[in-house]
């Protein structure tokens, strides 16, 4: 299951075929706007995590039958409630058998990673929220006071 985003995993020949509508550049996420391009395996090559996962099943010979959320089939959805994001709805799907390998950008949750293994991250992308708490750190700017903590 091929979940496409700008860069990261991208299907160059859907995209040519979809460019002047609307749904570009995720035509294949959606059933109404999917090409039948969105379903040929080799398409799925590009992007920074596209390009090396297809290479990588090429080099296995692994039979790659390309699928994206646009054909989700409706036993995946007997599990998942309606609304899940397709990055959850293709953990499921892997979870109860549907495909054997989902190709994204994931954030690798805790109830994620309860269902399925998840390769080692290809790259990591850490932030912080950072909050103060007013009634604990109230700071006074003036011409006498420089930032000073009261």
């Amino acid at each position: 299951m091929f979940l496409e985003s700008i860069d990261t995993v991208v299907n160059t020949a859907a995209n040519q075929a979809t460019k002047d509508q609307v749904c570009h550049p995720y035509c294949c996420s959606d059933p109404a706007t999917a090409t039948p391009e969105c379903f040929v395996s080799s398409n799925w090559g590009g992007g920074w995590i596209g390009k090396p996962i297809m290479t990588l099943l090429g080099s296995l010979g692994a039979n790659v039958i390309a699928m994206s959320p646009a054909n989700f089939s409706d036993n995946v959805y007997n599990y998942v409630p309606r609304g899940t994001n397709a990055y959850t709805t293709c953990v499921w799907a892997v979870f109860i058998g549907e495909v054997d390998l989902c190709v994204g950008s994931f954030w690798e949750t805790a109830p994620r990673r309860n269902m399925v293994l998840f390769t080692s991250p290809i790259d990591v992308n850490i932030f912080s929220l950072l909050t103060s708490n007013p009634a604990s750190s109230i700071f006074c700017l003036g011409p006498a006071l420089d930032r000073q903590a009261l």
